[in-house]
Parts: structure tokens; C-alpha cells; sequence
């Protein structure tokens, strides 16, 4: 068992030699679960990465997500490409993530890449969510002097009507 920073633990397995990270889900969690997998659908609108994630019963841990590793490197303490923090601060924004951080994003090939959206689509306002964005801070970067992604916001208002149904 692995715990990570947050208050559920995360489990890992092999499965044909790919490692997969698991994470309980019990009934309680279920709204946070929704949001989970409603922000992969705007996700794939709006044309943001985020990691893979299925749920299963999983034998011996019960229901769960489950989640391939896919390479990456944590943001940590590594700088961000100036186009992806805004990709990322823009999505954010979109979806009202109230838990932005640099731990909840990866990089890949100088991509970002999303992941964990328990508390997307919550009551956060556009300044709550950039002025707080781990991602911005840990930059050096004023929250207002981050552009934002124009192709994403067109993207999110021609989808408008999906991204509402979410």
C-alpha cells in the first residue's frame, strides 16, 4: 500500500507487466467519483490530457478507480512550458477545480497532463481557482499575467451545452 497526500490510499498492482494505481471508492465518495469521471468528458471536448481511469470491483479493495501508469513525471518542483500552465489554469477555470496543485498535474514529453478532479465543478470563481493555483505560485508568475487558452475557451463555448450537462 501507498498512501499519497490526500485521505485515501492508493494501492498499486502489475497486470501483464503494466502497473496500475488504485484507489478505494466506497458509497461516501460517490459524488466526488462523478465529478471524477464528468471532467474527463469535458476533458475530451476541450481537447485537455488527463490520466486514464476506469472503475472496477477490485479483488480484496472493493469498488475503486483504477489508473495505468503512464510515464510521467510529477510537476513538483519542475518548471511548467508557459503554453501548458495556461492549458491547465484555463481548464481549471472551466471546470471550477477547487483543488489545483502542482501534485495533481503530470508532464509528459512537455505536455500536462490532469488528474484528480474529486473537487471539479464546485462553487469556486475564476479569480478563487487561478489565485490559488499551485501551478501559478510555485512559477513565480502573477495569476493575472497568465493568458489564457483562447483554442480551449472556443472549444468550451461551442460545447457549452455538453459541458453543462456533465
Amino acid at each position: 500500500m501507498k498512501r499519497g497526500k490526500g485521505d485515501s490510499p492508493v494501492y498499486t498492482r502489475n497486470v501483464n507487466g503494466q502497473k496500475e494505481f488504485i484507489r478505494p471508492f466506497g458509497p461516501d465518495r460517490e459524488p466526488y467519483l462523478k465529478r471524477e469521471m464528468a471532467t474527463r468528458g469535458v476533458a475530451n471536448l476541450l481537447g485537455m490530457p488527463t490520466t486514464q481511469m476506469k472503475v472496477e470491483d477490485v479483488p480484496g479493495i472493493g469498488r475503486a478507480t483504477v489508473s495505468p501508469d503512464i510515464g510521467a513525471r510529477p510537476v513538483g518542483a519542475n518548471p511548467v512550458p508557459p503554453d501548458q500552465l495556461s492549458k491547465a489554469v484555463t481548464f481549471d477555470i472551466i471546470i471550477g477545480n477547487g483543488d489545483s496543485n502542482r501534485g495533481n498535474y503530470f508532464l509528459k514529453d512537455g505536455q500536462i497532463i490532469g488528474h484528480d478532479y474529486e473537487l471539479a465543478f464546485g462553487n469556486y470563481g475564476a479569480t478563487e481557482v487561478a489565485g490559488t493555483h499551485d501551478l501559478i505560485q510555485k512559477s513565480g508568475v502573477n495569476h493575472y499575467a497568465v493568458p489564457l487558452d483562447k483554442q480551449m475557451l472556443v472549444k468550451a463555448v461551442q460545447n457549452k451545452d455538453a459541458i453543462l450537462e456533465a
